[in-house]
C-alpha cells in the first residue's frame, strides 16, 4: 500500500496540461453533478502485487544520533494507478490519451526513486476505448462522452523498522590454531570516518 507521501507525489505527477489543451483532475466520482471536459477522472491506486520475490529487502541506515547503522526491512510493491481521459469527441479523447502517455514517459511522473520510494514502471496497455451516457444538468436529455483508459502502472517501496534492535556489537572468544590460546574481544559496527 502505498503512503500517503508517496501517493500523493504519484497523483501530483498527472499532468493538468496535455498538448496544450487544459483538462481538469477529479479523483474518482469527486466532481460534483457535472464535470468540465476534457477532464482526467484518477482512480485508484488499485491492489497491489509483489515487485520481486526474493524475500525481504534489509537495507541499513545511518543512524546519526546513536552513531550505528540500524536495519528496515522493505519489500517493493507494484500499484496500478487507472486515468480515465474523458472528451466530448473521440477524436479528442484519442489525441488526450496520447499526449498523456507520452508527458508520463517523459517526465516519469517527476517521481525520484531516492526521495519517495516510488517510480514509474509502465503503461500497460494504455488506449482502451469506452463511451457512456452523461445525463445533462437539468434532466434534458444525455451526453455521450469518450474516454480512453490509461493505466499507470507504479513501483515503490514498502518499508518498516525491525521491530527488535538489531544486534549493534557481541562479544566473541576465537581459538588461535591447534593452541589453547584464547582471543576475547568484543565486535561492533562502526561508521567508517569521514576524508
Amino acid at each position: 500500500m502505498l503512503s500517503r507521501s508517496q501517493r500523493d507525489a504519484v497523483l501530483a505527477g498527472i499532468p493538468d496540461e496535455l498538448g496544450g489543451t487544459s483538462v481538469t483532475k477529479y479523483r474518482d466520482g469527486h466532481y460534483g453533478s457535472l464535470p468540465s471536459f476534457p477532464c482526467l477522472v484518477i482512480r485508484g491506486p488499485q491492489t497491489s502485487s509483489r515487485a520481486r520475490y526474493n524475500g525481504t529487502l534489509v537495507k541499513t541506515v545511518w543512524n546519526a544520533e546513536d552513531e550505528v547503522y540500524d536495519e528496515v526491512n522493505a519489500v517493493n510493491q507494484f500499484t496500478t494507478v487507472r486515468v480515465d481521459v474523458e472528451a466530448l469527441t473521440e477524436d479528442e479523447a484519442t489525441d488526450l490519451a496520447r499526449a498523456l502517455v507520452e508527458t508520463v514517459y517523459s517526465t516519469k511522473l517527476g517521481l525520484d526513486w531516492f526521495t519517495d520510494r516510488v517510480k514509474l514502471s509502465s503503461i500497460p496497455n494504455p488506449g482502451l476505448m469506452l463511451s457512456y451516457q452523461h445525463a445533462i444538468q437539468g434532466g434534458s436529455g444525455h451526453k455521450k462522452i469518450y474516454q480512453m483508459v490509461v493505466e499507470i502502472r507504479v513501483e515503490y517501496e514498502l518499508g518498516w523498522d525491525v521491530v527488535g534492535a538489531p544486534m549493534k556489537e557481541f562479544e566473541t572468544s576465537i581459538e588461535v590454531g591447534d593452541s589453547e590460546e584464547t582471543i576475547d574481544g568484543l565486535i561492533e559496527y562502526e561508521h567508517p570516518e569521514e576524508s
